[in-house]
């Protein structure tokens, strides 16, 4: 009996943390987590064998480059947005929130910028076109990609965790649907 009890006593609890008022945006950040891992697994997974090893290895390198330029976004607008957004109300709340999208907005076109130029210099002083191509690339897709980011740290910081997950759930399966056509289509390397 009191094994049953001490059972029923956990499953009670754990349902309590899931399904509570916090629990459930604590189980939706948890999904949320799952599904943009699972999308980044599911992303090298194709990479690797589709585009082969070489490829996956520069995607690898791009990753780390977009991920040390998400960290620095992340300390320097998203991260003080979270800790002092919170305390703000009302309209000073709405200008603040608008202010911090604008330096995500210059950030991002900084970086795309430098990037541009970078592309443009290995491409016409360098004798590596695709490598050009690839920072080319990266140049167009990192604002892209560092605006859904800050949308889900923005919609995290709000706690509205479902519009997160919906946004992972989207960006997710576009994600694979476009490396499915470049695959498909010969154009994925």
């Amino acid at each position: 009996g009191s094994l049953a009890a001490q059972l029923r006593h956990w499953a009670l609890w754990l349902f309590n943390l899931l399904c509570g008022s916090r629990g459930s945006q604590a189980g939706l950040a948890l999904f949320d987590w799952v599904i943009v891992g699972g999308m980044s697994f599911l992303t090298i997974l194709l990479l690797g064998r589709i585009a082969g090893p070489d490829d996956l290895g520069v995607f690898a390198l791009v990753m780390t480059v977009f991920y040390l330029l998400l960290a620095v976004q992340e300390a320097l607008i998203t991260m003080p947005y979270t800790v002092f957004g919170a305390r703000l109300k009302g309209r000073v709340h709405l200008q603040y929130s608008g202010a911090v999208l604008c330096q995500s907005v210059m950030w991002s076109a900084f970086v795309s910028s430098i990037l541009a130029i970078a592309a443009t210099c290995i491409f016409l002083f360098g004798n590596n076109s695709g490598l050009a191509r690839i920072v080319g690339v990266c140049a167009i897709v990192l604002p892209t990609w560092t605006l859904r980011e800050f949308g889900r740290r923005y919609l995290f910081a709000q706690m509205q965790v479902a519009k997160v997950v919906a946004m992972s759930v989207v960006g997710g399966t576009t994600q694979l649907i476009l490396i499915s056509v470049l695959a498909v289509t010969g154009k994925l390397s």
